[in-house]
């Protein structure tokens, strides 16, 4: 197996196994699924289309003592959708018109930075990966899943990294640019600089490139583009909702990522079936969450119950607690 968790078979929590085929009925059901959130699948370079010619400006976030990652300011992202026409209404949330973190069926929050994506990503840093197949579901701002494309493209291994959200404009403004944020770590300074070159694709009467800001040109995505492929390396993205629709779109994987995904009684169920059927024979699944989601009814309780009643199990692979919140990464285990 291509993933190792470090850790002993004495925290898993024990279930009978009951129904084995509920996780294959699912793919028989119908779902009702509105035409803007069917899942589609992107190249990278189709995602960085939103942005390319574009200066971001980002920020580093440190993760531990050993592990920085950059992302884009939020700011950033409501600034360039403030000079956009025809907004759609996910695009309306990320604005910042509405009041609302998240609302269901329209925005699920992928803008913020929330504490499980960050204990996510720790939990990964202590684990033994080498190659295989990733995919971070719900993945916002997919820290994790970037984490991991480093950590593939240094270890000179060939693997598939796909990074999925409900919403699209999550994907373009803030998840494929956090992509390219961090493999532009992976160039020399000169190399990058030599990229930044003023042309037809650079924002049209900015200054010079400061730190802490990257002018997305085509030059600069070709490069990138060209480094994934050297390594063998292969980055997608995939919009839409969770369905039968989405897994027979996207397959199955040796590694499936998620945070802050079960907070919804409603979209629980869904979440579980989605995720049981993407992972293959012998796979790994790291889920990251909240205990206890007050106020939306979701939880580690209901999901350890849909989870066990499939014929799973949990693990837990690590119990924080931090400023009264309760919360931990647990493993899905066949």
């Amino acid at each position: 197996m291509s993933f190792s968790f470090g850790f002993s078979e004495e925290g898993e929590i024990n279930a009978p196994k009951v129904d084995t085929n509920a996780v294959k009925a699912f793919m028989d059901s119908k779902m009702d699924i509105s035409p803007d959130f069917m899942p589609k699948k992107y190249s990278f370079r189709k995602m960085l289309q939103r942005v390319m010619g574009k200066r971001l400006t980002y920020q580093p976030l440190q993760i531990s003592a050993d592990t920085q990652l950059l992302r884009r300011e939020l700011y950033d992202v409501k600034h360039q959708l403030m000079g956009e026409d025809n907004l759609s209404a996910t695009d309306e949330l990320l604005l910042g018109t509405t009041n609302e973190d998240l609302k269901i069926a329209t925005y699920e929050g992928g803008l913020k930075a929330w504490e499980c994506m960050l204990d996510l990503t720790k939990v990964l840093e202590g684990c033994k990966w080498t190659q295989g197949s990733t995919i971070e579901l719900g993945c916002g701002q997919g820290l994790p899943a970037i984490y991991l494309i480093q950590r593939l493209l240094k270890s000179g291994n060939s693997g598939k990294v796909t990074l999925a959200d409900y919403n699209d404009s999550v994907l373009s403004l803030v998840t494929a640019p956090n992509v390219l944020l961090n493999l532009c770590n992976m160039l020399t300074v000169e190399e990058l600089s030599s990229l930044q070159s003023s042309n037809e694709d650079t924002a049209e009467g900015q200054t010079r490139v400061q730190e802490g800001e990257l002018d997305v040109t085509s030059a600069l995505v070709d490069r990138i583009e060209q480094l994934l492929q050297e390594k063998g390396v292969e980055v997608e993205f995939v919009a839409g909702a969770w369905s039968p629709e989405f897994v027979r779109l996207v397959g199955q994987y040796s590694l499936v990522l998620a945070s802050e995904t079960i907070y919804s009684l409603d979209t629980l169920p869904v979440f579980t079936n989605t995720l049981l059927n993407i992972t293959e024979a012998g796979g790994d699944v790291l889920v990251a969450a909240k205990k206890v989601y007050f106020g939306v009814g979701g939880g580690i309780h209901e999901f350890e119950t849909l989870v066990t009643e499939r014929g799973w199990s949990l693990d837990v692979v690590a119990d924080i607690e931090d400023a009264g919140v309760a919360r931990g990464v647990w493993a899905v285990k066949q």
